[in-house]
């Protein structure tokens, strides 16, 4: 599960609508995924609508790429997942395969989305408070930010979630002989999906 980078709200808006529309190719009419795609597409639509007019009223140009200065470098991919604790009570990460530069409003909330991790409504804004804090000299617009795009990215990990539909996907499996048990790994994924779609404030 590829995630993305994120430098402006129109690539956020851009990359969700095409992932939406490669999962639209493979959906199977009166599936469970139709289904739920029927959920999320005009929650999709309506969530785009409105960061666009947010973003006016905001003053934040919606093309604009956010400036280098700003930018952090992140894991993206981070889940408690990807975190070991030492026998001395350190803490290691691993799995940088996605790391590179990207907003940290995105930064936040793939830690606050990310279905590896799930935490709680309470851990979430504590650790976005933290980071907030951490940045608001060197960037004091993360807040606004991270709330006028926080819907947009839910909505993004909630398709992510949907990669196991992907032929590309089971292509991959086949290839590393991990062919059992396909039905049930999409029926996971996607009730993983519908239980993100209904934590996201929408």
């Amino acid at each position: 599960m590829a995630p993305w980078t994120c430098f402006s709200p129109a690539m956020m808006v851009g990359q969700l609508q095409q992932r939406l529309a490669r999962i639209r190719e493979v959906v199977a009419p009166g599936s469970d995924l139709s289904d739920f795609l029927q959920e999320v597409i005009p929650k999709s639509a309506t969530v785009i609508r409105r960061l666009r007019e947010q973003c006016n009223r905001a003053g934040i140009y919606f093309d604009s790429h956010l400036p280098r200065s700003q930018q952090a470098l992140s894991p993206s991919d981070f889940g408690l997942h990807n975190a070991l604790r030492r026998a001395d009570g350190r803490l290691a990460f691993l799995d940088f395969e996605y790391f590179g530069w990207d907003d940290p409003a995105k930064a936040i909330a793939d830690v606050m989305y990310h279905p590896g991790t799930t935490l709680s409504t309470d851990l979430a804004q504590r650790y976005r408070s933290r980071v907030e804090a951490a940045l608001a000299v060197s960037d004091p617009g993360l807040p606004i930010r991270l709330d006028l795009l926080l819907p947009a990215i839910g909505l993004m990990w909630c398709v992510m979630l949907l990669n196991e539909f992907l032929p590309e996907r089971w292509a991959r499996r086949a290839l590393s002989d991990q062919t059992t048990g396909h039905s049930e790994a999409k029926a996971r994924q996607l009730g993983k999906a519908r239980h993100l779609f209904h934590r996201i404030a929408l």
